[in-house]
């Protein structure tokens, strides 16, 4: 009899961060072809697959949120769910909005420098860790470390405890 494998299963490759913003780029374009085409009953339509590039872009990296979830949270309603998979929604959604306001000409990362990313995260789970920013931010374990050095020298954070029990302040 085979054993059963853990029901959560975790593919073998990792998706960068140059990888996401190509698709939240190519959403991007294809929702701009679709808002041509919709005419007038578009911003329904647009919402909609506003929350489906969401659900499909945070899917990847495992997140479980349904629709009608990602939809309550860009409402401003609390949602059931871990805080990371709603920290990811929310900084999809804040990517995609500063994409739209330039256009959609420049990916996410330059969009927004990976340590206000880091910072955004820490500001809304103080207690957030570094393996969770690298998986939030598709950085490296040492690249946010980097980030946080370069946060802390500028005194924009600050850690308040010990490693395990403390939390982030962002000032």
């Amino acid at each position: 009899m085979r054993r059963m494998r853990n029901a959560r299963h975790r593919p073998p490759y990792t998706v960068s961060g140059r990888a996401m913003g190509l698709m939240a780029e190519i959403g991007a374009t294809l929702e701009r072809y679709r808002i041509l085409l919709e005419g007038p009953d578009g911003v329904r339509l647009r919402k909609v697959n506003h929350v489906r590039t969401l659900r499909g872009t945070t899917a990847i990296e495992g997140n479980t949120l349904s629709e009608e979830q990602i939809m309550a949270i860009l409402a401003g309603k609390r949602v059931s769910g871990s805080r990371r998979e709603i920290a990811e929604v929310e900084c999809a959604h804040r990517a995609y909005l500063e994409d739209r306001e330039a256009g959609g000409k420049s990916n996410q990362k330059s969009n927004q420098k990976s340590d206000q990313k880091i910072a955004d995260l820490m500001r809304e789970r103080p207690e957030i860790t570094i393996a969770e920013l690298a998986e939030a931010t598709g950085l490296s374990a040492s690249g946010v470390k980097k980030n946080i050095r370069k946060l802390k020298e500028a005194n924009r954070i600050r850690r308040v405890g010990p490693d395990k029990g403390g939390h982030w302040e962002v000032t």
